[in-house]
Formats: structure tokens, sequence, C-alpha cells
């Protein structure tokens, strides 16, 4: 199996660096190099690779933002394996298009070790690829979250409920059974990542889990459900503009 590949870095000497060290790998064909947000966006639409290595900070922009233009523009988004300096910038690309994301290094990492990082970033593409062939209805079932300075994998079934806290523009307390993640998103884009199967916005201010509801409260102008956290039971109101669509989604049998 071999994967055409596009490195885009803004850094010189490191994409030379890592263009050289993947050429050492029989899986990986490079056709194509660049620095900038408007070159990766070119030459990814025109030459289609199946792989892209993606500083997350590049000339113009982000990587993201490169992903975002393709999305945008309805054309194939490669899978993506990202590099990063500052990995404080990396859980958006990771959670926005967790669908194509492989894996994602620190730049020091990386150098310090070219061969067998890059060995395992194959390794785990060779794999991802061959399941995506075998079963294209492969579904994403988990995000990356900050956690005292690391990100950590939080499955879907895991999460209890979101709220936004603060300014409304901008700020989610994700809760899980043990754990509170605090993340610097809305609650729009953050639905954009989440299962619709699963997730429900409740309220302009929430989104629940709707397998985790273990009581719901209805009356006519006002509704509620509540949800089991450890022994405590979390009340979360229904905003009045959503209460019909959600109340579709919980039949109550009379």
């Amino acid at each position: 199996m071999i994967f055409k590949c596009i490195v885009v870095e803004d850094e010189d000497a490191l994409r030379n660096d890592l263009m050289n060290e993947l050429s050492k790998f029989s899986e990986i064909e490079i056709i194509g190099e660049a620095k900038s947000v408007d070159e990766a966006y070119n030459i990814i639409s025109v030459k289609k690779p199946d792989v892209v290595f993606l500083d997350v900070k590049i000339i113009g922009g982000t990587g993201l933002s490169v992903l975002e233009r393709l999305m945008y523009n309805h054309l194939p988004i490669p899978f993506i394996i990202m590099t990063t300096a500052y990995k404080e910038y990396a859980p958006d690309a990771i959670n926005l298009f967790s669908q194509y994301n492989i894996k994602y290094f620190l730049k020091e990492e990386l150098a310090a070790n070219w061969h067998s990082q890059l060995r395992s970033a194959i390794d785990s593409l060779i794999s991802i690829a061959l399941t995506k062939n075998s079963d294209d209805t492969m579904e994403q079932n988990f995000l990356f979250l900050p956690k005292a300075k690391e990100n950590v994998k939080v499955y879907f079934d895991d999460i209890l409920w979101i709220s936004t806290y603060g300014d409304s523009r901008g700020g989610l307390e994700i809760f899980t059974n043990t754990e509170k993640y605090t993340i610097d998103y809305t609650l729009d884009k953050l639905f954009e990542v989440l299962p619709k199967s699963t997730f429900l916005k409740i309220h302009r201010r929430y989104g629940i889990n709707k397998y985790k509801v273990s009581k719901l409260d209805s009356k006519k102008q006002s509704a509620s459900v509540f949800i089991l956290r450890g022994e405590i039971i979390k009340r979360l109101d229904i905003g009045v503009t959503f209460i019909d669509e959600v109340l579709k989604h919980f039949p109550v049998i009379k």
C-alpha cells in the first residue's frame, strides 16, 4: 500500500528534514509541499493526496483553515497527520476533523526520533485506511479534550451534558461521571463534532447525551431533564423554544 503525500510546513529546514525522512519509507510517495494556507489549499485541491503532514500554524493562518476551505468548497479531505510546536492549538483540528486525523506530533518530539515516530504514524495510517476500505460507515466515537496540559481521549458515551459558562459567545464545561473539562468552544461549534444520534441541544446554554437522561419532567409550558452524575442528580431545564423538538426524543406512554 502506497500513500501519496503532501508536506505542509512553513519552516524550510524542518520541511526538508521531514520530506527527507518520509522518503525513506516505501509506503510514502511525496507528491508536493507547501508552506502557506493558499499554497496548501491549491496543491491539495489539485493533486488530491491520500495523506497530508500538516503544520497547525503556517503562513497566512492555520492548517485548520486549510481543511475548512476544502470542506466549504466540497473538496475531498485527505488523512491528516498534524505537527505543531504549540500543544494548545492541536485540539481544534483534532476534534473538528477527527474522522480524518491519524495522529499529531509535537515538532520537538518528532525531530528527536524521526524513524520511530513516523513508523508509528504510517502504521496507524495503514490500519485506518484498511479499516475504512472495508467499512466506509466507520464512525468516530471519541474526541480529545484538554486536561492538565495534556489532551485526553473522551468517549462520546461517557459525556453526560455540556453547559456554557461566562460569556455565552464561548466557553464550555463538559461533564462525565468523574471529570469536568473546560474548553474554549461555542455550543454550536461543539455540536458540529458530536453525533446527532446521541446528543441534543435542549437550551441555548445546554446540550445533553439523551441516553443519560434518567427522569423527564414535562408540563404545558416547561420541561426539564434529570441526569445522574455519581450520587448527584443534575436538573437541566429545557428552553421554551426547544421543548417540542426535544420531547420528540422522549416518548411518554400513558
